[in-house]
């Protein structure tokens, strides 16, 4: 076994635990800020405090003011129970996984840093992703919740027991969104700041118009059981549709992807399999600035592309 292997076996278990340490160190201090508490503490009354609306009552700052909300709004609405730390840590424990071996193997920073930049963002794509499955999870639920709640309310129910009905015996995991719904409900908070907060939260289009509408039934009254089975069946046409949308476009969107990613696979092949060519290029400040611009100009049709046959609403 080589040196080389060595210090990386080293710094891969040196990474796992400086990760375990953080996350140790994660939970002792929520234990130490109160969320175990004594029994002494326990029989004191419980003082509830107002979370800040991410999106609607921060103040604009700069911009690492604005990644840390972005990210922090990332993080919670993938759907697990960690804070914005935990997600941070992911990060950078990503990076180091990445870019520490490639620096024990190659013994150059500037391919580590690559490397580790490259490991950051696979971190952060995985919370994307996560991301992009549960919001979608949560649009395809959101018109069985509707008529879910436009049933009860025919039933004799009233606002508040339907949203707490939905609560319980709802689809998961947007039970669990109207769950917190139905307990601001309980504290006393009115249906249109609860619906609010619940839009805040779930940022769906679906959901805003769903919290206006209760809002303005709250305020004019009507017929918000047949409105709801409307609006039900609305979104189920639109999912229809973009549905069939997408079975149409498959083939053009295959093929776009074919294209942004045929320019990477030649390179990795000529990378591999004729190394004099690539080297005689990257030496060159024309041929670097040729790779810069095919990199730049390949990100560009790819985003280009993907924005066309992203459907508006």
């Amino acid at each position: 076994m080589g040196g080389q292997v060595i210090a990386l076996i080293l710094f891969l278990g040196l990474a796992t635990a400086v990760a375990a340490v953080g996350m140790f160190a994660r939970d002792l201090a929520v234990i130490l800020s109160g969320a175990r508490p004594s029994a002494r503490a326990a029989a004191q009354p419980v003082r509830l405090r107002r979370l800040k609306r991410l999106a609607v009552e921060t103040e604009p700052g700069g911009m690492l003011t604005r990644f840390d909300r972005w990210f922090s709004r990332l993080v919670q609405e993938t759907g697990w129970s960690w804070t914005p730390m935990a997600g941070a840590l992911l990060v950078g424990f990503g990076c180091l996984a990445c870019g520490g071996p490639m620096f024990l193997w190659t013994d150059n920073p500037i391919a580590a840093g690559v490397a580790g930049l490259i490991g950051a963002a696979v971190a952060i794509a995985v919370l994307v992703v996560r991301r992009i499955r549960r919001i979608g999870l949560l649009q395809r639920q959101f018109p069985g919740v509707l008529e879910f709640i436009a049933r009860n309310l025919r039933a004799g129910h009233s606002l508040d027991e339907a949203i707490e009905l939905v609560a319980q015996d709802g689809p998961k995991p947007l039970a669990a969104e109207f769950q917190l719904c139905s307990r601001q409900l309980a504290l006393g908070l009115g249906v249109p700041g609860a619906v609010r907060l619940l839009a805040d939260r779930v940022r769906l289009v679906d959901m805003k118009i769903f919290a206006t509408l209760l809002t303005i039934h709250r305020g004019a009254g009507g017929n918000v059981a047949e409105v709801l089975e409307r609006f039900a069946y609305s979104i189920r046409e639109r999912m229809s549709y973009r549905r069939q949308l997408r079975a149409i476009t498959s083939a053009g969107r295959m093929s776009a992807f074919f294209v942004a990613g045929l320019a990477p696979i030649l390179f990795l092949y000529m990378y591999v399999f004729h190394t004099e060519y690539i080297q005689e290029m990257l030496a060159s400040p024309f041929g670097q600035t040729l790779l810069l611009a095919a990199v730049v100009l390949e990100v560009i049709g790819l985003v280009w592309t993907l924005r066309l046959m992203k459907p508006v609403y």
